[in-house]
């Protein structure tokens, strides 16, 4: 498995350096599955494009995993802040356009891949029958548990699921090798009124600026002259995407044959 993952990685490498990245109006797909491991991630990662989907007429559902109650300083009780982050949440969501907004509620930074969490993402799959699912980049979780968890969820729900989607693999704690990037310049302003309605973040962490220079620096990077800001994916089809979790899994505490 391993020298089948190596050479699969491999691969992959190799195309990137033969094509180079595609820059798409948004990734296809009519039903959207959005992951997010916290109440805010799928604003910060890929606001731009969901406002692109929402305007092409798709159906999109974002999915929190945990309930966020680890991400604030400013309320007595987490239980305070689990119900200012949905609120804030909501809000952002109706802003973009956002039509359906599942919250699991599982403890912030407790998250695991669990049978209950696999059943969950797999009664999930079942009902929304997803082209293209969202969620953290394989290395993004390296530096939040939480997303690592949402990816090892989502690959033993897809080992008992023969629906077929290509997974999405955005960025928000560390940036990926993309294969795939959005123009999301004239978006911008939406996402960035949305992501100020996460009072609660904000307060502890600047992620407006962090998320508009990253946002910035890939328009710069990749864009045409026109270019302000782009959203940048790793995009493969759900067993390819699999392998890759497998092969960088390999050998870490998270790692299940």
């Amino acid at each position: 498995m391993k020298d089948q993952s190596s050479l699969l990685y491999t691969k992959i490498l190799k195309g990137l350096s033969r094509q180079g990245p595609r820059v798409v109006d948004r990734p296809n797909g009519k039903r959207i599955l959005v992951l997010a491991p916290h109440p805010d991630d799928d604003i910060l990662a890929c606001g731009g494009t969901l406002i692109k989907h929402r305007n092409g007429g798709d159906e999109i559902t974002s999915v929190y995993l945990t309930d966020g109650g680890k991400g604030g300083k400013t309320y007595d009780s987490d239980k305070q802040l689990v119900e200012e982050r949905e609120r804030e949440s909501r809000s952002a969501g109706e802003l973009i356009g956002l039509k359906r907004q599942i919250f699991l509620r599982h403890r912030d930074q407790e998250l695991k891949a669990t049978s209950e969490t696999v059943d969950e993402m797999t009664a999930l799959l079942a009902e929304i029958k997803p082209d293209t699912v969202y969620l953290p980049f394989i290395l993004d979780g390296f530096y939040h548990r939480d997303h690592m968890e949402t990816n090892r969820i989502l690959a033993k729900a897809m080992a008992v699921s023969e629906h077929v989607f290509i997974c999405s693999g955005y960025e928000l704690y560390s940036p990926l090798v993309p294969n795939t990037l959005v123009d999301v310049t004239k978006e911008m302003h939406l996402k960035i009124a949305a992501i100020r309605t996460f009072k609660t973040q904000l307060a502890v962490r600047d992620y407006l600026a962090a998320t508009v220079s990253l946002n910035r620096f890939r328009g710069l990077t990749f864009g045409s002259p026109g270019t302000k800001f782009m959203e940048a994916y790793y995009c493969a089809d759900r067993d390819a995407y699999c392998e890759l979790l497998r092969f960088v899994l390999s050998g870490s505490e998270w790692y299940d044959e």
